[in-house]
């Protein structure tokens, strides 16, 4: 069942609100992530363990790797013609993961966006490579705040135009925030609320672009401002993939992109 996959992913970048165009074509770094959820991700074998965002998992590779030739040789982002990045990022060779649902605690993304724990689904994001973070402490409120804390970047897309960031936990993060009684809501809602940053960080030709691009969303944005990194708490991504490790990874988005789910066999 990968080509069929293949082609719902490339439908759900189809969709208006994952703004392929500009994906395509940005002197931005981003690369479409395939995120795989359900029976057919155990099926196929994709990865979600200690390989899922690295080498020596051939369907992870294949997939990615399929999904950007489909992108240069259909959608004409050819390095230098049609893609504009200046310098691009290992994650337009292939960028491709599972939701390792098993060692979650919480509910996995594909039920998190209202289908059934059965079905199977992809999600693709216009995503940035990944940052690691991580940190030795156990305590929730110290790993919630220096993940939050990692997130501010004066650069980035995200707080300048608003953006859709994922936060990646390992098993051993999720468990330790679901132990302190966290739900993946209330994850996400204190995650939001410690990320912002103070629009003052930025420079002033960003700051200005600030001003528009967040004002439906905050209203008047000032210098004093604290800017979150998306819209909402519900918009910041979760997802729990990788092996044994303290280790989680902050994914930013190009900002003027949001996710798209697509079930299989709908």
């Amino acid at each position: 069942p990968i080509f069929p996959l293949l082609m719902l992913a490339l439908e759900a970048m189809s969709e208006p609100q994952f703004n392929l165009y500009a994906v395509q074509t940005t002197t931005h770094c981003v690369a479409p992530l395939l995120l795989v959820n359900g029976p057919v991700a155990r099926e196929l074998g994709i990865d979600s363990g200690h390989r899922a965002f690295g080498p020596g998992v051939r369907v992870n590779a294949c997939i990615g790797r399929a999904i950007r030739l489909a992108l240069i040789n259909v959608g004409g982002a050819i390095p230098g013609v049609g893609d504009m990045a200046t310098y691009g990022s290992p994650a337009k060779f292939s960028f491709c993961i599972a939701e390792n649902e098993a060692a979650s605690p919480w509910e996995p993304l594909h039920v998190e966006r209202g289908l059934a724990r059965g079905q199977s689904a992809v999600t693709v994001v216009g995503a940035e490579g990944i940052v690691n973070m991580n940190t030795r402490t156990k305590i929730v409120d110290e790993v919630i705040r220096v993940f939050a804390q990692s997130m501010p970047r004066p650069a980035g897309n995200d707080y300048r135009t608003c953006g859709k960031p994922w936060v990646v936990l390992c098993p051993e993060y999720a468990d330790i925030l679901k132990g302190g009684g966290l739900s993946k809501a209330e994850v996400k809602r204190r995650i939001w609320e410690q990320a912002k940053m103070p629009a003052a960080w930025m420079a002033e030709i960003d700051f200005e672009q600030a001003t528009h691009s967040r004002r439906a969303e905050m209203g008047v944005v000032t210098r004093e401002s604290q800017l979150p990194p998306c819209a909402s708490p519900e918009e910041l991504g979760i997802l729990v993939t990788g092996g044994p490790g303290t280790h989680a990874a902050y994914v930013q988005s190009f900002g003027n992109t949001r996710s798209v789910t697509k079930p299989v066999g709908d």
